[in-house]
């Protein structure tokens, strides 16, 4: 018959080190696990998300910039920039709104207000163009499909003042 031998009690101990704790057994030293290891964890976890983040807005708001270029080709549709009745009286309306294109074609703008228009993309607060009285702007064309917001940048980019460009895939 096996004999049961019992252990002898942990006898715990404070180490010299704030908030750490080891026991002894028998005369040697257990280390205590360390507190902070699960926070380096949620640390690590945390900087490889923001490492992401980054990444993902490095490439996406170059992307977002970069789909809008000029072109010689004509426009698919002219979005014309009415005077608004605003206090201000600079603030203008655009027709269509929301106006509509396909991936690859081109929109242009024509102001028919009485001053200058420069037309501000939403978010990345990109100039797309500038417009003189009467004049129409050059096409710009957008090669990826999504919903644009823009706005003119007299009358700045609170939600009143946002115009909507949908470019579609065809």
């Amino acid at each position: 018959m096996r004999q049961r031998v019992a252990r002898p009690p942990l006898v715990p101990c404070d180490d010299e080190r704030k908030g750490t704790r080891r026991e002894l057994w028998v005369g040697v030293v257990i280390p205590a696990p360390r507190p902070y290891a699960v926070h380096l964890h949620v640390g690590s976890i945390m900087k490889r998300s923001l490492t992401l983040l980054a990444l993902v807005a490095t490439v996406a708001l170059p992307l977002a910039c970069t789909d809008a270029s000029a072109t010689t080709a004509p426009p698919s549709v002219v979005i014309t920039l009415f005077p608004a009745f605003s206090a201000s009286g600079v603030c203008a309306v655009a027709s269509p709104d929301p106006a509509s294109i396909r991936a690859g074609e081109a929109v242009a703008f024509r102001n028919e207000t009485g001053v200058t228009h420069t037309v501000i993309a939403d978010g990345g607060n990109t100039p797309w163009t500038t417009i003189a009285p009467g004049e129409t702007s050059g096409s710009i064309e957008f090669s990826i499909a999504s919903t644009r917001k823009y706005y003119l940048q007299a009358c700045g980019d609170a939600p009143v003042n946002l115009h909507t460009l949908i470019v579609t895939v065809n």
